[in-house]
């Protein structure tokens, strides 16, 4: 499944940020995950690997919210992951913040 092409119609994105390619980094990606990552996903991740990409940002239509998923190459970096692990854990402990996604 093309994850783009059957985008939400309630989500827009920067049709800019679409940049195939990373391949390399995808497969580093993959023998780094402690998962077995869908076939959906690493698809999904060719869209948006290529050259310098950081990622995509899909905004959620009269919601005010964002979802953002990382490039290949940011996905690598480890003081990102450890970052994202530390907001994990304070929202974790925030009030109502589950309910919210």
């Amino acid at each position: 499944m093309n994850i783009i092409a059957n985008i939400n119609q309630r989500l827009s994105f920067d049709k800019d940020r679409v940049c195939y390619g990373g391949e390399d980094k995808i497969k580093k990606v993959l023998s780094e995950s402690p998962i077995k990552l869908p076939d959906d996903y690493i698809e999904f991740l060719r869209t948006i690997s290529g050259g310098e990409n950081v990622g995509i940002t899909f905004e959620v239509e009269d919601e005010g919210l964002d979802i953002s998923i990382w490039s290949a190459e940011v996905t690598l970096k480890k003081e990102l992951k450890i970052l994202a692990i530390q907001v994990i854990e304070i929202l974790w402990n925030v009030p109502g913040w589950w309910g919210m996604i």
